[in-house]
């Protein structure tokens, strides 16, 4: 039996992803001569023609479009194969540079830390901003972005599960008093994410869902400045979890009505839809989702706090 020509395989690969004999020359720099020439060698080989090619386009023949099916899977296993091999004698290495929004901040700031200090072979570029990041363009290994990506040429991977929950300060407690039910929300100063002073908050709990009409006097389109301003004592905002619940447990802010909450918005992992990654953002693939697999156990939900200011309980029982 005749081996394969891997060679003449993977240069065929390459002018199906190319859409030219030109561009697969280009690619793999080589004469475009030597691309037609291992073409035809290839084809003549299996007997079959596998492109019809005219002085303005290139199209796979059926047969040519099956072969093309498993020849570009077998290419990308051996590519993966060969990899595999170099990774293993190599450390995570590098500078991993990363894109997320600016409320993420908090969020990302632990766990890059503990990435460091785990991995001394990588430096981070923690890039925060509420800008859309072209990842391939400029340059960057990943990002982390809230809800799904419309952009299918890159890989998404949802890590988290983010639920908006109401918060305030003590100091806005102790001015305003606590509200008991969703009603007391309209007495309030709210602060708005968006541009309208009055809008509806939807909150979600084991009895349904209810539209509250609220009004605020701060109105932003970043999380990170409505959470600053709960924490200043500004008023009651609608956060995700993730922003403010460390600040709980700090004592900064309070949550309000627990068993509220609204919309959950997923948290995704994107990264270019390329075959190999480095070792670099493999690792901080595999160590960020350690990390918000302990998230819960770091951050718990608060005990519900009473307007007393310390947790409720029944006749005869402990406090949880």
């Amino acid at each position: 039996m005749e081996l394969p020509d891997w060679n003449a395989t993977h240069l065929f690969v390459e002018i199906v992803r190319q859409g030219s004999l030109t561009g697969a020359a280009r690619q793999l720099g080589v004469p475009k001569s030597t691309v037609s020439r291992k073409l035809g060698e290839l084809e003549s080989r299996l007997g079959a023609k596998l492109v019809q090619r005219t002085t303005r386009k290139l199209s796979l023949t059926d047969v040519g479009a099956a072969f093309y099916e498993r020849a570009s899977r077998a290419a990308q296993a051996l590519a993966e194969a060969e990899q595999e091999v170099i990774d293993s004698g190599e450390s995570p290495r590098g500078i991993l540079r990363i894109t997320a929004p600016g409320d993420m901040g908090s969020l990302l700031n632990w766990i890059v830390c503990e990435f460091l200090e785990s991995h001394p072979g990588v430096d981070v570029f923690l890039d925060l901003t509420n800008r859309y990041v072209d990842l391939v363009a400029e340059g960057y290994d990943l990002a982390l972005r809230a809800g799904r990506l419309e952009d299918s040429s890159y890989i998404a991977r949802p890590v988290f599960e983010a639920r908006f929950e109401l918060y305030a300060s003590p100091a806005y407690i102790a001015r305003r008093g606590r509200p008991e039910n969703v009603d007391d929300l309209t007495d309030h100063q709210c602060l708005i994410f968006g541009a309208d002073p009055a809008t509806t908050w939807k909150l979600s709990s084991r009895d349904g869902t209810v539209q509250v009409p609220v009004r605020g006097r701060l109105l932003a389109r970043d999380f990170a400045v409505l959470h600053r301003a709960a924490k200043f004592g500004s008023g009651i905002a609608l956060l995700p979890n993730f922003l403010a619940r460390p600040d709980v447990h700090t004592g900064e802010l309070e949550r309000l009505l627990p068993d509220h909450s609204s919309r959950s918005t997923g948290l995704y992992l994107v990264y270019p839809s390329r075959e190999l990654l480095p070792a670099k953002t493999r690792a901080f693939i595999t160590h960020l989702d350690a990390s918000f697999a302990t998230w819960e156990v770091r951050c718990p939900a608060p005990t519900p706090v009473s307007d007393a200011g310390s947790p409720p309980t029944s006749p005869g029982a402990s406090p949880t």
